[in-house]
């Protein structure tokens, strides 16, 4: 299954590639999914990418998210996500990063994500990852806009940060 979503970033695709591509360890700071995230200490792929990856926490877990190529040039890379629990019936994940610049000030921003589904019971969920992945790219691609833009967190990641932050209330006993 392959899906590909795009969106428009006012600001110079340098500026937006820096970000993207040469802080990739970084993406906590923008992502509502990535409650912490940090170098993948691990040996290089031989990609030409500055860092072989980043590891990441998730609602699903950790995941590793290792550069497959990398092109600096062309501002684009593909990475791999794994998890240390994959759920059940997914085989593999990838996204594409591509950017475009579009004038002066204006990049395009494209995410391709591809998963590949075991027979069983990954046959059941392609349904349910037709509306899951287009909405987790969609909600990306706005999250790193904002970012970009503004140098601040979207309000969606603002909210899910403060969320984590609030102390867990205790029952009163009765």
């Amino acid at each position: 299954m392959q899906i590909a979503r795009s969106i428009i970033i006012n600001a110079p695709l340098e500026k937006v590639w820096n970000i993207l591509a040469h802080d990739f360890d970084k993406v906590d700071a923008w992502s509502t999914g990535v409650s912490s995230s940090g170098v993948a200490k691990i040996e290089t792929t031989n990609t030409n990418a500055p860092i072989a990856g980043r590891v990441c926490m998730t609602a699903f877990g950790k995941c590793y998210e290792l550069f497959e190529m990398y092109d600096e040039e062309n501002h684009t890379f593909t990475y791999k996500a794994q998890f240390d629990k994959t759920p059940p019936g997914i085989k593999s994940g990838r996204n594409t990063w591509s950017l475009e610049a579009i004038s002066a000030t204006q990049t395009r921003f494209t995410m391709r994500g591809q998963s590949e589904f075991n027979l069983f019971p990954g046959l059941f969920m392609r349904l349910p990852m037709r509306f899951f992945v287009p909405r987790v790219l969609k909600q990306n691609l706005e999250e790193a806009k904002h970012f970009i833009e503004t140098g601040k967190p979207h309000p969606r990641k603002l909210k899910a940060m403060q969320k984590a932050s609030q102390p867990i209330s205790t029952p009163k006993a009765v």
